[in-house]
C-alpha cells in the first residue's frame, strides 16, 4: 500500500470525441430512453485520425495510466511501443472484446447517466490477457463524500460483448442472466463478487492515491451497516446497427421488470474499430 509520501498517480480523464458520433435511438414501443436505451456506434469512416487517436489513448489508459507509463519506460530503458505491446494491451481477442464492451459501458454511465465510475479494473494485470473476476462495471452516486445517505446508490452492470455477430438477442439474454450473479445479500456482502469487487476497487484506488474513490468502495462495503440504494443493469454489444429495432422486436418491457438499466450498443463496423483502437493503443 503507497504511504502518505507518495504523491497521487491516478488518471485525469477527459471524455472520449468517439461519444459526439453516438447516434441515440428514438422511443420504440420497448426502448424507452429512461430504462432502456439503445445508440449506434459510428462507422469507421466515420472516426478520421484524430477520433481514432483519442479513443485509443482512452482505452489505453484503462490499462497503464500516463505517469506509470513514463516512469516504466524511463526505468526500463525500452520504447512505449514496446513495452504496451508486449506487456500491457491484450491481444486475445476475447479480452480485448470483453474489455472494450466494458470500457463503452463505463462512459455512457459517467458521460450520459451522471454516475462516476472507477477506471481501475484493468489495470496493472499479471496476465494482460486475463480478466479481473468480480462485477462488470459499477458505478455509484453519494450525496455527501463527508457521509453516508441512505440515497446514495451503487449501480452494477453485468456486460456482454459480441463482435462478431449482430445477434444482438443472444447478448442481452445472456447479460440478463449472468446479472443475477451480482444480486447481494447485504449481511453477506464480503462474500459476493460485488464486494470482491468494491473491495478490489477500494485497494487498489488507495494504492494509486486515490483517497476519495477508495473511501466510498468502503462506505458501500459496509451497506449492511449504512443504508443504501443498489440498482442492477446490463450492458449490450453487438455488430449490428439495427438495435433498437431488434430489441422492440424480441422483447417485451416485463422482460426487463428485474433490471433498473438497460444499455445497448450496436454497430456494424464494431470489430473493424475494436482491431484499430487496439493497434492505436501501442503508439
Amino acid at each position: 500500500m503507497m504511504g502518505p509520501h507518495v504523491a497521487p498517480r491516478f488518471q485525469q480523464w477527459d471524455q472520449p470525441k468517439y461519444l459526439d458520433l453516438l447516434v441515440k435511438a428514438p422511443p420504440n414501443g420497448i426502448v424507452d430512453c429512461v430504462k432502456v436505451k439503445c445508440y449506434t456506434l459510428p462507422k469507421i469512416d466515420e472516426c478520421g485520425d484524430v477520433i481514432m487517436a483519442d479513443w485509443a489513448l482512452h482505452v489505453r489508459r484503462h490499462y497503464i495510466f500516463d505517469e506509470e507509463l513514463r516512469a516504466v519506460v524511463q526505468r526500463r530503458s525500452v520504447t512505449v511501443e514496446e513495452y504496451l505491446r508486449r506487456s500491457v494491451i491484450p491481444d486475445k481477442r476475447e479480452t480485448m472484446s470483453g474489455d472494450f464492451g466494458e470500457m463503452l459501458i463505463a462512459d455512457l454511465l459517467e458521460c450520459f447517466e451522471n454516475y462516476r465510475v472507477p477506471r481501475y479494473k484493468h489495470c496493472d494485470r499479471l496476465d494482460r490477457n486475463e480478466s479481473e473476476h468480480g462485477s462488470d462495471v459499477i458505478g455509484y452516486r453519494v450525496l455527501d463524500l463527508q457521509s453516508c445517505d441512505a440515497e446514495d446508490e451503487l449501480l452494477v452492470v453485468e456486460v456482454k460483448t459480441q463482435t462478431s455477430s449482430g445477434y444482438i438477442k443472444g447478448v442481452v439474454n445472456k447479460a440478463k442472466t449472468d446479472s443475477k450473479k451480482d444480486r447481494v445479500n447485504l449481511r453477506r456482502m464480503d462474500k459476493s463478487r460485488l464486494g470482491m469487487t468494491l473491495n478490489y476497487l477500494e485497494r487498489r484506488s488507495d494504492d494509486y492515491g486515490d483517497f476519495v474513490t477508495a473511501a466510498i468502495m468502503r462506505r458501500f462495503l459496509e451497506a449492511a451497516e449504512f443504508p443504501c440504494v443498489i440498482r442492477y443493469g446490463i450492458g449490450a454489444i453487438a455488430a449490428t446497427d439495427k438495435a433498437s429495432a431488434l430489441i422492440a422486436k424480441n422483447y417485451q418491457s416485463a422482460d426487463f421488470d428485474t433490471l433498473d438499466k438497460v444499455l445497448v450498443l450496436g454497430g456494424a463496423d464494431v470489430a473493424q474499430l475494436l482491431t484499430r483502437i487496439f493497434e492505436g493503443c501501442t503508439k
